[in-house]
């Protein structure tokens, strides 16, 4: 009966109780963007895009951003997904597209990496 009563002492004293059942863990990986809605930028060069591209994005190189979002992404409340090559260029990116206005960018990192995040969220890379 002691064994019992210095158990429930510990599971309140930790705030739990042996009924409670617990949260589902969050699935590692997975991005919180919502990837049917989320428009997908490539920020690399002209040459860097020739070479290779992931399916489906548009390019957009990084020194064009201020001349050229507002004609092709008109509205400010677009789920936007920026990549590079390496991560710097989209880190850049995502800064300058939230200082535009735009409030939902996402900045995917380098191709490598977006790739990985796109796959993971359940879209084609």
């Amino acid at each position: 009966m002691r064994h019992l009563l210095l158990i429930l002492a510990l599971f309140a004293l930790a705030g739990c109780s042996p009924t409670t059942p617990s949260a589902p863990p969050q699935s590692a990986g997975k991005s919180a963007f919502k990837l049917e809605k989320l428009r997908v930028l490539d920020v690399r060069s002209d040459e860097e895009w020739a070479e290779g591209h992931l399916a489906g994005v548009q390019h957009l190189p990084l020194d064009l951003i201020r001349e050229r979002i507002t004609s092709l992404v008109p509205d400010k409340q677009t789920p936007l997904g920026v990549y590079c090559a390496s991560g710097a260029r989209s880190s850049h990116a995502a800064r300058l597209l939230k200082q535009l206005g735009y409030e939902n960018v996402e900045d995917l990192g380098g191709y490598n990496e977006a790739q990985r995040k796109l796959a993971n969220a359940g879209g084609t890379p």
